[in-house]
């Protein structure tokens, strides 16, 4: 099950409700485009959604205030159950939530920077006017556990678009080959770490190292970073059938 920090302890999650997880995120800026910071607090409350549902839990929101543009990183929440907004504010669970995320890491700068260009108001506009797929901002953050301070750069952007891209391709060439089973020793570290306090890099870790692991079939890395994706939500997959 799902372990995740409470504000003092990394501690099991126990749904307050039989096979229900209660979610609540505080609210966003009433003013203005999402930040980082919000952006970052969503996709926690995401890979929180993605962790539960594959425990086979359902997932209800106990708040509804978010920012526009979620569906770009491929951040899907539940609509709420309570109506109006919730902002949570104490380190622990309240008004109806299991689990609530009221912060991520320290530092988290209000948009990405250049040389010549101060703080960006809008990270979403920003990516895209600089060509990057939207969900190499997803990778960004998960290449940095959700507890940690974050200042992204152009360049680390620049990077994990590449990234993604490279992983795009090289999945859709192992769809090319016969299908095998997922390797059981990936998946059991892959999803270990999520269920480990949301532990995103040791993730990625993992799928390098299955990506670069000469001793599993390329069928069996296609069937388990497929069904890790899930977990992920970076659209690995939605190259297969073009490659060349």
């Amino acid at each position: 099950m799902l372990r995740i920090y409470d504000g003092q302890t990394v501690a099991e999650v126990t749904p307050g409700r039989a096979r229900e997880l209660r979610l609540g995120v505080s609210a966003p800026s009433a003013n203005g485009p999402a930040g980082l910071a919000d952006l970052r607090r969503f996709l926690v409350a995401d890979l929180v959604r993605r962790t539960a549902q594959r425990h086979r839990l359902t997932v209800s929101m106990a708040s509804d205030s978010r920012p526009p543009g979620l569906a770009a990183l491929n951040i899907h929440l539940p609509e709420p159950r309570s109506p109006g907004g919730t902002t949570l504010h104490t380190p622990r669970a309240a008004d109806g939530a299991d689990v609530w995320v009221a912060d991520t890491g320290p530092g988290v700068v209000p948009g990405p920077t250049t040389a010549g260009t101060p703080g960006l108001a809008d990270p979403l506009t920003a990516v895209a006017d600089r060509g990057l797929d939207p969900l190499a901002l997803r990778l960004a953050f998960l290449e940095h556990h959700y507890r940690d301070s974050l200042d992204l750069t152009w360049g680390e952007l620049d990077r994990a678009d590449a990234t993604l891209r490279e992983w795009r391709h090289q999945v859709a060439v192992w769809a090319t080959q016969p299908s095998k089973p997922m390797c059981a020793q990936y998946v059991a570290e892959l999803t270990g770490a999520f269920d480990n306090d949301l532990e995103t890099p040791a993730a990625l870790a993992s799928l390098r190292a299955l990506a670069a692991d000469p001793e599993i079939p390329p069928g069996s890395k296609f069937e388990t970073v497929a069904y890790i994706d899930q977990l992920l939500g970076l659209d690995v997959v939605s190259e297969v059938g073009r490659a060349g």
